[in-house]
């Protein structure tokens, strides 16, 4: 099993419809529903998730009957969370050091904490973190 840290970037393009490359996305989550990814996520990662639904169904994106149940399915996938401990603190100090937003550096620091490879669809996060000397992968150049 790979360790692994997804970010809001990578669910949402699984939960809406209407997003880009929605096939990668997908096969990540089949991923971690097969166990072949061990996903650790930041404390920041499902209320990230949670905001960006409501804001999709504030668009027309989506309907507001179904953002609980997109929350839920999310839930029950058991993603583990890291460590509390100083970590607004580190994703300060990584937003600062790398120039991104803090819930951006969260994946960050998480993927420093863990050892685990990130996953991201979000380039401006993908060069930061690689930058930094993290392990890391971009949606579109993931394989099978």
């Amino acid at each position: 099993m790979s360790a692994v840290v997804i970010d809001a970037s990578i669910v949402l393009r699984w939960m809406l419809q209407d997003e880009a490359e929605r096939a990668p996305a997908l096969a990540v989550r089949d991923r971690i529903v097969a166990g072949q990814f061990g996903p650790c996520q930041p404390p920041h990662f499902a209320l990230e998730v949670a905001s960006a639904l409501v804001r999709a169904t504030r668009a027309g994106r989506l309907r507001p009957s179904a953002v609980s149940p997109l929350i839920r399915t999310l839930e029950s996938l058991r993603l583990g969370a890291t460590d509390f401990d100083d970590f607004a603190s580190a994703a300060a100090d990584a937003a600062l050091e790398l120039g991104l937003r803090v819930p951006d550096a969260g994946y960050v620091v998480c993927a420093r904490r863990t050892g685990a490879t990130l996953i991201t669809a979000d380039r401006r996060l993908h060069d930061a973190a690689a930058a930094s000397g993290i392990a890391v992968a971009l949606l579109g150049e993931l394989g099978p």
